[in-house]
This record gives C-alpha cells, structure tokens and sequence, in this order.
C-alpha cells in the first residue's frame, strides 16, 4: 500500500521511475542515487503520514553522511502529511524501538545502512509497535 501510494505522483523528474521493489516485508531499501534518494525519500515520508495518520512519530539516522538528508527530506514528507516529528537525532534501530514502545507516539524511522556487501542503506518504519526499515545504498566507486 505504501508503495503505491509513493508511486501516484510524479517524481520532480518525469525520467526517475519509482523503484517498487525496494519495498520489502520489514524494511525498505535500495541503492543510494538510484534507488533511494532525498525525493524518494520524501515521498516515503509523505506516504506513511498519509497513510497510517500517526500523529506524532520518532526518527533517527545513523552515522553516515547521507544518512541526515534522507532523514531530513522524510521529516518534510512526514510533517507535510500533517505528522508531528520528534528527531532523536543520530541513533540505532533500538533507540527507535525504545522510542516507538516507550514515548507518547504512533511510530517511527530509522535511517541507516544495511550490512549487505553492495553496502545498501536501510530504513525501518514503526508503526503500532511494529518495525520495518528503510535502506539505501551509497554509491561506492571501486
């Protein structure tokens, strides 16, 4: 449902085709650039505020530099579908899972890499006590 939704509108490119097979069971995540990137990311963020109405959720991101744009341009996505944001900043899955159970919210995203060998990023979405990431991969010239 999510990726649908993420896919009705157009992207700011025409060009940019939406990668509906980034979504999986419990996270999301694709290729940083290519697959997941500041507008995708946007628009995840917007899907999810439209979708499950939280009204207010957590986020956090990890260490790496790309990680804060993709937070930042979720954040947007989420608080233009009218969600309140609380943003732990630079945190692990378990500081949002800490947060999603123990704080006065409806949910929350994680930003962070995967440890797959093309160095995918991962996201995860909570929502209602559940878990499911959100991942993007950095380009990585070899």
């Amino acid at each position: 449902m999510l990726a649908h939704l993420c896919s009705c509108k157009p992207m700011n490119n025409p060009q940019t085709l939406f990668p509906q097979h980034i979504f999986r069971a419990y996270d999301i995540r694709g290729k940083l650039g290519t697959e997941l990137n500041e507008e995708i990311a946007y628009k995840i963020g917007r899907a999810y505020g439209q979708i499950y109405q939280p009204k207010t959720v957590v986020i956090g991101c990890d260490i790496r530099l790309s990680s804060e744009g993709l937070k930042q341009a979720t954040i947007q996505g989420l608080t233009d579908a009218g969600v309140n944001v609380l943003d732990l900043g630079m945190t692990g899955t378990e500081e949002v899972y800490f947060g999603a159970f123990h704080l006065d919210v409806q949910g929350g995203i994680e930003i962070t890499a995967t440890t797959t060998p093309s160095l995918r990023w991962a996201s995860g979405l909570v929502r209602q006590r559940d878990l499911v990431r959100l991942a993007a991969s950095p380009v990585v010239s070899s």
